[in-house]
């Protein structure tokens, strides 16, 4: 864990500008992609933490790349201005070339003090690169170095810098450094971390006499001092200009564990770390043996040497302000193994010594109750599996820390969200927790899950185990089982034995070849080995074979659990082969005369790509289905059968018109995002051995929408080469535009390409798998659409007279100012006269409100359209409309879209145009023979056979024969008249 904390007016680390380098705040060393490329980590660490060198927009940190003269001027400026952004007004320079420059105030300050001159042809070189010796006599400037004192300005400056910067440490560890090579980040990493860590200089004139007896004045340097409780140390940069020291030290507890408590104490507060400081000699702010920080650490800094960068603010080390992270240094060498070989062995095939006598190498048992490491205990044997980390933690070949972590492999036995949560895991041992805040990955299991566990810093940390089926190939007998071809150490770590057979122990004649579960470690070793279930398999469904197909006896056709449907080669060893007109079981004992459509199978691909498959343990079928989104409960014809869970496969199939053959199968894993079922024409319920609910197959489904999912689409982008359409959008309960992808439409719309005529439109919507969005109309009973008539913000009021309430999630969508985009915000208000779409529930609450530029009423009946021409004179119609529709004299009807009708349309005479003109802009569909389905090319209404279209006397316009033939009756508009 990380608990970055952003240096505020830390000069340097605000303000530097190396290039390409960004300084918005501190960097994270270990997200540098090109960290391994880094030769100074430890400078590099530094100097990103501090938000000193950012890292480049692509991620890397580039070491190799060089530093422009520019940027180091104004760097030299924040370090002489003590850490703050200077104030130089208007300086302005002579060089022709720094004119206008961004940095031309800070090379007028560097060149006005003598840090800097031109190159002697009127010229500064601002873009150039700056080489070593440029940058270090910059750098010296900063702590305090006089030019004329030092002769670090005159003719022979580089090689008065160069001796003057060693002396005062800037180069060191870069010895292979030309300083009259152009300056690298990563070598102005650790020049700039050698700046920091080095003394301030001043000077002091000493009065004196001369030898003709003349009195003189010297300038001597000294270096700055500071005197702390009565002990006086030298002042480096870092404290200088940023009132900040350096801390070293060892790791020893945090908010992860505490390695001198047990594993079931408390861990230190978030946000805290205690660190046995170790370089008290060279800073006194924090000169205790111990001091606790407000930083945070993990995991991987316990027991290990870390710098921190702190604020000289407070006596009191967990109220001083840490600059940045915490670093571990580069002088830790770890060693993690998890083979059986012994502490003592790991450590000497590592060249590293174990000590028991002086400065004992300690040792913890899940980062708790730290002793002393006995020599018996190194000796020891028996440790596969158990997780061996060493650390010498100073880089003296000497072991300091041995952490001996043991996860432990469990079942859960009781899992419960209610109230707190509770978990209870039967492993080696018996592991329990009341609340879920006291288990980390409380979340990622199940009930009946086998998981590894194991208590540290008094919490269970637990991690689903992870398995792999497959026939054994091979064994040695308490070392190594091979499964399917590849090899696998075993492990001795505790594990729950009452279902499970022991790994080192599984191998013998009578196992090999034979299928099995094999649960393994952190580490990747066997633990245990258990039957193989069919929760380890992949489930499918199949199609069967279809009359015409060219899908063989030996070969199957199966959609799987991601939604793909592909055809396989039938593997000799499946328990199942499907055949025309049904499915037959390989054992010769039985045949099933059903046919395989529709059938749940278990199956795993060979190495050769043909298809192994089995009925699952348990199956129950029936006629009729009952789920609800986002619950568990599955009935079977009335009577609950299964429960599902978060990995539950869900496979919805559509059937052709007919009702034999599959046309479509949708899938879905998990009950949360599985939709709702309201009919069926069959459905399957597959378990495994356990009893669980693995898979469900709903056959012939009509899918009902939570209302309380929708959207609303006001852009419809482009086809997707899978087969989606990408769309802008807004989501319930969210003010933020997002793009989606809409994998699949039903109600008003029949493909995918009907949403280019439905944009601006509300829907409701299902997550398939692969996170595309599945799109339905909006039901008739949660849909409004019409003139607002009230005045107040915290209701919703249209022509139906039904009062809604705004809630503070609902979403109000402005789209008459910029469809666009349009604005949304969430419990926003409508005025009296907006004309507006809305989603709404049952219980008389908006979900969301839009208010339409064109006045679109969405899948409305004749009253809704009766009310709307009340306010408007054009009245425009999408999607299904049902009753009786009559458009009055004066006023316009438009159908938009694709549109359906149910019952008649009557146009009254002389309305929109003064002849019953019924203005087109796409498709209108109504239902059965009364269809029209497109406009001919003068703009006039073509129809199919039964087509009719009546006026206000009954009359009819025109009807149309089959084969299109119009009748004497028909009338047809020719611009300005019926005819």
């Amino acid at each position: 864990m990380s608990n970055l904390k952003k240096v505020l007016s830390v000069g340097l680390a605000s303000t530097m500008v190396l290039g390409m380098m960004t300084t918005a705040g501190a960097a994270n060393y270990d997200k540098f992609t090109d960290k391994n490329d880094i030769e100074h980590k430890d400078a590099v660490s530094m100097v990103s933490e501090l938000g000193i060198i950012a890292g480049l927009t692509n991620g890397s940190y580039a070491p190799k790349q060089n530093i422009d003269r520019a940027s180091f001027a104004r760097l030299v400026c924040v370090a002489l201005n003590g850490g703050k952004e200077p104030k130089l007004g208007n300086l302005k320079t002579t060089f022709k070339d720094t004119q206008g420059n961004w940095a031309e105030p800070y090379i007028a300050y560097c060149v006005q003090q003598g840090i800097i001159s031109g190159k002697g042809d009127n010229t500064f070189a601002p873009s150039a690169n700056v080489t070593g010796s440029e940058a270090a006599k910059m750098l010296l400037v900063a702590l305090g170095y006089n030019c004329a004192y030092e002769n670090i300005g005159g003719a022979n400056w580089q090689t008065a810098t160069d001796v003057l910067a060693n002396q005062a440490g800037l180069y060191d560890d870069l010895q292979s450094m030309n300083t009259s090579e152009p300056l690298t980040r990563d070598n102005a990493a650790q020049m700039i971390y050698n700046a920091l860590d080095a003394t301030k200089v001043k000077y002091e004139m000493v009065t004196g006499v001369s030898t003709t007896g003349q009195i003189t004045v010297t300038p001597q340097r000294v270096n700055l001092t500071k005197t702390v409780s009565g002990t006086t140390h030298d002042v480096t940069m870092l404290e200088d200009a940023f009132d900040a020291v350096k801390v070293e030290g060892i790791v020893v507890a945090n908010e992860f564990a505490d390695l001198s408590k047990g594993p079931s104490s408390s861990a230190m507060d978030e946000g805290k770390t205690s660190i046995n400081i170790t370089n008290t000699d060279e800073q006194s702010a924090f000169s205790g043996r111990k001091a606790i920080f407000s930083v945070s650490t993990g995991e991987e800094h316990l027991g290990r040497s870390v710098t921190l960068y702190v604020k000289d603010d407070s006596s009191n080390s967990s109220k001083a302000t840490v600059l940045g992270n915490v670093i571990l240094s580069e002088d830790n060498k770890v060693v993690t193994d998890a083979s059986g070989d012994s502490i003592y062995t790991v450590a000497d095939d590592n060249d590293l010594d174990l000590s028991y006598s002086s400065d004992k190498t300690q040792v913890a048992k899940n980062y708790g109750n730290v002793t002393d490491l006995a020599k018996s205990a190194a000796d020891a044997k028996g440790t596969k599996g158990v997780e061996k980390v060493l650390i010498d933690n100073d880089d003296d070949g000497d072991v300091d820390y041995v952490l001996l972590n043991t996860f432990e492999l469990g079942k859960v036995t009781k899992y419960s969200t209610k109230d707190d949560g509770s978990i209870t895991i039967s492993a080696g041992s018996t592991f329990k927790a009341d609340k879920k805040k006291d288990v980390v990955g409380f979340d990622d299991v199940k009930k009946d899950d086998h998981v590894l566990v194991a208590l540290i810093g008094g919490k269970l940390h637990v991690q689903k185990a992870e398995t792999v089926t497959g026939n054994l190939t091979g064994y040695k007998t308490d070392s190594s089982l091979t499964v399917n071809g590849t090899k696998y150490d075993v492990s001795d770590v505790p594990f729950d034995t009452r279902n499970l057979e022991d790994a080192s122990k599984y191998g013998t004649s009578s196992t090999l070849k034979k299928e099995a579960t094999f649960y393994l470690d952190r580490n990747g070793r066997v633990v245990a080995v258990g039957d193989a279930e069919t929760s380890a398999y992949a489930y499918a469904l199949v199609w069967g074979v279809e009359k015409g197909s060219s899908i063989g006896d030996d070969k199957v056709k199966l959609t799987l659990e991601d939604g793909t449907t592909k055809t396989y080669v039938v593997d000799s060893d499946s328990k199942v082969y499907v055949k025309a007109g049904g499915v037959q079981l390989t054992d010769g004992n039985s045949v099933d005369d059903r046919n395989a459509q529709g059938a749940i199978v278990s199956y795993s691909v060979t190495s050769s790509g043909e298809v192994k498959m089995e009925y699952p343990t348990g199956n129950h079928t029936g006629a009729s289905a009952t789920f609800n989104k986002n619950k568990t409960a599955i009935a079977v014809d009335g009577k609950t059968v299964g429960y599902a869970n978060s990995s539950t496969t869900f496979f919805y199939v559509s059937l052709k018109s007919g009702g034999s053959a599959i046309d479509k199968v949708s899938t879905y894993t998990g009950y949360t995002n599985a939709p709702k079922v309201t009919s069926t024409s069959s459905v399957s319920v597959a378990e495994n051995k356990s009893g669980k609910t693995v898979a469900v197959a709903f056959t012939g489904t009509s899918v009902a929408t939570n209302v309380d999912e929708h959207l609303f689409v006001y852009k419809v982008g482009s086809m997707n080469d899978d087969d989606t359409i990408s769309a802008d959008v807004y989501r319930n309960g969210k003010d933020e535009a997002e793009t989606i992808k809409i994998s699949k439409v039903s109600g008003g719309l029949s493909k995918l390409e009907d949403l280019y005529d439905y944009s601006d439109n509300l829907f409701t919507y299902n997550v398939d798998k692969d996170g595309n969005y599945e799109l339905d109309t909006v039901a008739r009973a949660n849909y409004v659409a019409g003139t607002v008539t009230n005045d107040p913000k915290t209701t919703l009021v249209v022509d139906n007279g039904t009062e809604y309430k705004i809630l503070s999630s609902t979403v109000v969508i402005d789209n008459v100012d910029d469809p666009s985009k349009p604005d949304a915000v969430l419990n926003g208000g409508v005025d009296e006269g907006d004309t507006v779409m809305a989603v709404v529930n049952s219980d008389d609450e908006a979900l969301m409100i839009v208010i339409t530029k064109n006045g679109v009423l969405y899948d409305v009946d004749s009253s809704d359209i009766t009310d709307a021409f009340k306010a408007d004179d054009t009245v425009t119609v999408s999607g299904n409309i049902t009753g009786d529709v009559v458009v009055p004299v004066g006023k316009t009807l438009v159908l938009t879209g694709k549109t359906t009708f149910n019952n008649s349309l009557t146009v009254t005479k002389d309305s929109a145009d003064k002849h019953g003109n019924l203005v087109l802009d796409a498709t209108l569909e109504l239902d059965v023979k009364n269809t029209v389905t497109s406009m001919n090319a003068n703009g006039c209404i073509k129809a199919e056979e039964g087509a009719l279209v009546k006026n206000e006397t009954d009359s009819t316009i025109f009807t149309v024969l089959a084969g299109g033939v119009a009748t004497s009756a028909t009338k047809t508009w020719d611009g300005s008249a019926w005819n």
